[in-house]
């Protein structure tokens, strides 16, 4: 194996290699946990980098743990320090993994607490920061890893029985969108942009409003993998965020509007498969079977 050859293997290995969790939280932040949103969703301009859950209930710490760092008493000002987390809690777990909680409630975590586990008590959801409503915002830090893990890792497991939805892939040509069927004809032959629509579901019953960020999305070319965003971590490189090396703006257009990149048709016939999983294994897939044409 020549020098090229190794260095990339070890690059492979040890920046994309699926990330395994060190232990299993006993039980979740909130006595009732009801989850609003999942980790690597869009928000705009960056990546969810954590887990929402909604109400106004006392939290409790997920594990056996320290009390690293808090803020009891960060105003609604955006001139304020540490603005956007509002008031928090850090944690920090057996084998380097800490925990984060923000958007508390003001003066509600208790005064002079270090040790604590999951009886303990450490605040009240609350709308500090930059929030929008009542809710926790939830997130893991591995610091051996130096990554942002999806807290779904550490947390117990939640009931999922609902698919994710693939709802139209689209192809974008001079600016305009044009939603694709399972078999479609295009008559244009140059670089286009490829969007897929989906999102995921907890339950069957949940309706568009209650839409999720996919665990993972999978985009073949002639039953070749083309690209893949798995949503297990994120890792910051040159001071952005990534996932699978992607950075934001190459992973989405808007919020559940996923990006698989600029295509240029070289042959008349093409097979397109979608393949979207969420973290219990459900899955979604759809074929496009598009055909390309000069105008």
């Amino acid at each position: 194996m020549n020098f090229f050859f190794f260095f990339a293997f070890f690059f492979f290995f040890v920046f994309t290699k699926p990330y395994s969790a060190k232990w299993r939280a006993s039980s979740f932040p909130t006595k009732v946990p009801f989850l609003t949103s999942t980790f690597g969703e869009s928000r705009g301009d960056h990546f969810h980098n954590g887990v929402d859950f909604a109400g106004k209930q006392e939290i409790f710490s997920i594990e056996e743990g320290e009390i690293l760092l808090y803020n009891n008493d960060i105003q609604k000002n955006p001139y304020s320090p540490n603005f956007g987390s509002g008031n928090y809690v850090v944690i920090e777990h057996k084998k380097k993994i800490r925990s984060f909680y923000f958007h508390l409630e003001k003066n509600s975590i208790p005064e002079n607490i270090t040790k604590v586990n999951t009886d303990t008590s450490i605040a009240v959801m609350g709308n500090s920061g930059h929030s929008t409503g009542n809710h926790l915002h939830f997130f893991i830090y591995d610091i051996e890893e130096k990554k942002i893990v999806n807290p779904f890792f550490y947390l117990p497991e939640i009931q999922d029985d609902g698919k994710p939805i693939i709802y139209s892939f689209l192809v974008k040509i001079k600016n305009n969108f044009y939603p694709l069927k399972s078999k479609s004809t295009i008559r244009y032959f140059g670089k286009i942009s490829l969007f897929i629509v989906s999102w995921d579901r907890l339950s069957k019953k949940e309706s568009i409003l209650r839409r999720k960020g996919l665990k993972k999305l999978s985009f073949f070319v002639d039953d070749k993998l083309d690209r893949e965003y798995d949503f297990d971590s994120m890792s910051l490189k040159e001071n952005e965020f990534r996932v699978n090396d992607y950075i934001f703006k190459d992973v989405y257009g808007k919020s559940f509007n996923y990006k698989v990149g600029d295509f240029t048709p070289k042959k008349n016939k093409y097979v397109f498969k979608i393949r979207a999983e969420d973290w219990h294994g459900n899955f979604q897939e759809k074929i496009y079977k598009v055909n390309f044409f000069y105008r």
